[in-house]
């Protein structure tokens, strides 16, 4: 059997701890003040090399021994030596078991945190990033407090809580945009979008009516100034057809004959010379008649190139092909149409911009959707984060599960907190010992031991036994210190 010996430190003048290489418990008894806690902390202290403790009042110094290490106490703590015994550092087992918290929430991220620190897993984004596709989403979205705290169920609570908040923002925003995309689809639902749309294509078949259309009137028009005309042409021509060139039968005479008497009578003229002032006179009678009968033949000409300017336009009025006012209102209806057409293609392109703009919220609202479920599984992961930490030192099927410590039993799914005294004391202590390994040296404080009643602390000395470890801790009574091996 191994021993700790401590002399002249705190109010212990000397104490001589048991270390039993079989396990077991090692109870410190004695009065309230005697130093039972003071020699605790002090074992503690040796296992750890080091130490904030005093020397007893009086000495010189202090120290503690044993395990291969002799821990020297007075102005300057040193430690000299190794181990022989592992032991856990700064947890006690018995915090898993109980807490010391009425909230079970808060007991339990109590017992988590523990946990965490017996498998040396420290609170860091780096330890949840994966779940959120790297650190700087996740700091993206974690509140600054959250990333302040100080142990792994809290930032995993604390990152919980966020990703749920951004994962509850995000489905607003889908529901939103999914709104938004229903409405427009709404206002569409009722078109078909199997009409012409192009506004290039219904542009040119409005031109292409309206053109044809401004033709048709042309030829209406043309027509009825054809008839006009041709109206006046057989009106005129009515009138030439009353009236004769001339009332004198002396105008019947065609112009030749009337040059041919011009002429002889100018060769009278050497003849009659003694008639000169009559023939002078005849002369000049002639040439106004020839002047006369010329000018009355260029207007008999004229009047015959009148006259067949009419009949022609009176054969064209009869040989042009009438439109009908039938015609002109099927063009117009033409016309109308195609510029409802292009109204409707106005209309169709901006619902098909409406309908593109559904199916792209649509995608959106869907995108979100999928982005909201990522993170509330990446929420629910954060759990799995601490449960797979917490694994490391507790492969015993303890997990997180909505912040509660739990286990899976032959019950099913059980709260730890919900499993009795005793399998609570049994699973504690094996996963503090498999933290530190077998023939250890474990400390549990005396309020624990104290709450134990005899059967659970004879079922606790008999498992540290059977995985060769000492459970060191104390219990008031009413003689001096001492320390004793539990039978």
């Amino acid at each position: 059997m191994k021993n700790v010996m401590i002399d002249n430190v705190g109010p212990v003048a000397r104490l001589e701890i048991p270390v039993p290489e079989e396990g077991g418990v090692v109870v410190l008894r004695g009065r309230n003040g005697t130093g039972k806690t003071y020699a605790l902390r002090a074992t503690e202290a040796l296992l750890a090399g080091r130490g904030d403790l005093e020397s007893r009042d009086g000495s010189l110094g202090g120290g503690i021994a044993g395990l291969g290490v002799r821990l020297t106490v007075g102005r300057r703590t040193k430690a000299a030596g190794e181990l022989e015994v592992e032991a856990l550092e700064g947890e006690d087992p018995s915090l898993l078991v109980d807490p010391g918290l009425q909230d079970p929430d808060a007991a339990d991220a109590r017992r988590v945190a523990a946990l965490c620190r017996l498998a040396r897993v420290a609170a860091s984004p780096a330890l949840f990033a994966e779940l959120l596709g790297g650190e700087e989403a996740l700091r993206e979205i974690a509140r600054p407090s959250t990333l302040e705290q100080n142990d792994v169920p809290a930032m995993a609570a604390g990152l919980k809580r966020d990703v749920e908040a951004r994962a509850r923002a995000v489905e607003a925003e889908a529901e939103n945009v999914g709104g938004r995309a229903a409405g427009l689809f709404a206002a569409v639902k009722d078109l078909d979008f199997g009409e012409a749309s192009d506004a290039t294509e219904l542009a040119a078949a409005t031109e292409r009516s309206v053109r044809e259309l401004a033709e048709l009137e042309a030829t209406v028009k043309a027509g009825l100034e054809v008839k006009r005309k041709a109206e006046e042409a057989a009106a005129q021509l009515a009138r030439a057809e009353a009236t004769s060139v001339s009332t004198d039968a002396s105008r019947n005479h065609t112009a030749e004959e009337w040059r041919s008497l011009l002429a002889m009578a100018r060769a009278n003229v050497v003849d009659i010379t003694n008639a000169m002032q009559d023939l002078r006179l005849k002369l000049g009678l002639a040439e106004a008649l020839v002047r006369d009968h010329v000018s009355c033949l260029a207007a008999a000409e004229n009047r015959e190139r009148m006259i067949a300017g009419w009949r022609a336009a009176i054969e064209a009025l009869g040989s042009a092909t009438p439109v009908g006012e039938a015609d002109l209102a099927a063009k117009r209806a033409a016309v109308d149409q195609a510029r409802r057409a292009q109204e409707l293609g106005a209309v169709l392109r901006r619902a098909h911009a409406q309908k593109d703009e559904a199916q792209a919220l649509m995608e959106r609202a869907a995108e979100l959707d999928r982005g909201a479920k990522r993170l509330r599984d990446a929420a629910r992961g954060m759990e799995q984060v601490v449960s797979a930490a917490i694994a490391r030192v507790a492969p015993r099927g303890l997990f997180v599960r909505d912040g509660r410590l739990a286990m899976t039993t032959a019950r099913g799914e059980t709260l730890f907190a919900d499993l009795s005294d005793g399998e609570r004391w049994r699973i504690a202590l094996d996963v503090a010992i498999d933290a530190i390994g077998e023939a250890g040296l474990l400390v549990i404080g005396q309020a624990a031991w104290e709450g134990l009643d005899p059967i659970n602390r004879a079922a606790v000395a008999a498992h540290a036994r059977s995985r060769r470890t000492v459970i060191l801790t104390a219990e008031a009574d009413e003689r001096d210190l001492r320390a004793e091996v539990l039978a």
